[in-house]
């Protein structure tokens, strides 16, 4: 458990901050525990998720039952229900019923949703082993040339407004969070130049990396201008 106001880490049993004070928020009625078969307890949103799991693992269960009865035939019923089920309890759990004070860490969670979404899209069996093409284009381009520097440029431009907006925020995290998307769009580029790889053949697929590569560039100068306007104006305002 984080503190909202001013980020200190506690152990989850204080009822308000050791170190600024504030009150932490009573647990919403989505999160109260409630007993189940007089032994189990879950509140409603972990039960939603316990359900989302299942409903999940019963589409791979599908999707294998598929392909082995019409092997000319693969629906991919695992990446798409993946992208279907959790991205609605991503929206849910973040945005529509967020949980009172605790750390969301938004960054890592969309980073992990759609890194797995892209996995289990370019490994969806027997279409990797059959060389399977989506809107017409080999799934490791359509991944690494089109659904990656999206997936990075939208992180930076949220990243680049959060920035702006918040008052408080954790120049570790921030780092972190620029070093790594500066590390995925640096492996792009590097890609994009080997030969061998479907890229060169893709002219829009080189404009998507290029441009990521620059906004990358342009959006990473930018945070470390006002990293350190922002420190020199709170170490001058504690002086």
């Amino acid at each position: 458990m984080y503190c909202h106001k001013c980020g200190f880490i506690t152990k989850g049993i204080e009822t308000k901050c050791p170190y600024c004070g504030t009150k932490f928020a009573d647990d919403k009625k989505i999160d109260q525990k409630f007993y189940m078969f007089n032994w189990f307890e879950v509140s409603p949103r972990q039960l939603i998720s316990i359900v989302c799991f299942n409903v999940f693992a019963l589409m791979c269960i599908l999707d294998l039952v598929f392909i082995y009865a019409y092997p000319e035939i693969n629906y991919h019923l695992t990446p798409y229900s993946f992208l279907a089920i959790f991205g609605v309890l991503f929206l849910f759990n973040e945005f529509i019923y967020p949980s009172n004070n605790i750390n969301k860490l938004l960054f890592l969670k969309y980073i992990g949703f759609c890194l797995a979404f892209s996995i289990l899209m370019m490994v969806s069996y027997p279409a990797w082993i059959d060389g399977f093409e989506l809107f017409g284009k080999d799934t490791f381009l359509l991944a690494f040339g089109y659904f990656y520097p999206c997936m990075i440029t939208f992180a930076f431009i949220f990243g680049a407004v959060r920035l702006l907006v918040i008052k408080n925020y954790n120049v570790f995290s921030t780092f972190f969070y620029v070093l790594l998307l500066n590390l995925m769009s640096l492996v792009l580029f590097i890609l994009s130049f080997i030969n061998g790889l479907p890229f060169k053949e893709d002219s829009i697929c080189l404009l998507f990396i290029y441009v990521n590569f620059a906004i990358t560039v342009i959006f990473s100068l930018n945070a470390l201008i006002f990293t350190i306007y922002r420190m020199k104006s709170r170490f001058s305002i504690k002086s």
